[in-house]
């Protein structure tokens, strides 16, 4: 957990559980098989492998590859972590997220809540497997449009699973709890109906600052 950045504990577990709107998590911890390649001694480690869902206190599904990597941008986990997206359709582009943080506001249409998600990303670039010249403006965009479009699928894929069994991942019923305490006491009993229909905005702004190839130049 600690090599993916996610600071979970039992206390914090519990306190989710416990959250009104609020759903949690539990992560899939398995062991494997690693090797030096300068050494025949084998050992075994304990890696982390997505994440089990929970609704109330009980486990809903098991995160695919997408829906983790979704998970970490909705707890703004995604920081320290490097990330490969694609560009075209054979390359990818790896970078490194130095900042990631998302912000929910909230709106009513037809006495039902609705929500915007904005997630600002700074990475620092790290591969530039196609060698794309970045320096050009219009190159740049373009890429940057191609991570910013991966991300909002990995957000909106592990939104759309959890609301269809039933789990407030994200916490937008303890949002209005806080913020819309009597819009919530008037959903509260039929969220998880609300849940599957909930309409979600999900807008993300990503800035590729610098890079480590003294050969590419990202435009600011």
């Amino acid at each position: 957990m600690a090599k993916m950045g996610v600071g979970l504990t039992v206390k914090g577990l519990m306190v989710d559980i416990e959250r009104p709107g609020k759903d949690s998590f539990v992560p899939v911890v398995e062991t494997a098989t690693t090797q030096n390649a300068e050494s025949e001694d084998k050992k075994e480690e304990i890696k982390l492998d997505g994440f089990g869902i929970l609704s109330d206190d009980k486990l809903k599904f098991f995160t695919t590859a997408q829906e983790t990597l979704g998970l970490l941008w909705i707890i703004n986990e995604a920081a320290g972590n490097n990330y490969t997206f694609k560009v075209g359709e054979k390359d990818e582009i790896n970078v490194r997220i130095q900042e990631s943080k998302i912000n929910p506001s909230y709106n009513k249409h037809d006495q039902k809540p609705s929500f915007s998600l904005k997630l600002d990303v700074k990475a620092k670039m790290m591969q530039n497997e196609p060698a794309l010249n970045l320096d050009d403006e219009d190159i740049y965009e373009s890429v940057k449009t191609e991570m910013e479009k991966q991300i909002k699928e990995e957000v909106l894929a592990l939104l759309d699973h959890s609301h269809k069994e039933g789990s407030d991942i994200y916490g937008f019923g303890w949002y209005l709890y806080r913020h819309e305490h009597s819009q919530w006491e008037d959903w509260k009993d039929d969220w998880e109906s609300f849940l599957e229909e909930l309409d979600i905005k999900v807008d993300v702004e990503a800035e590729i600052k610098k890079t480590i190839n003294p050969g590419i130049k990202i435009g600011e």
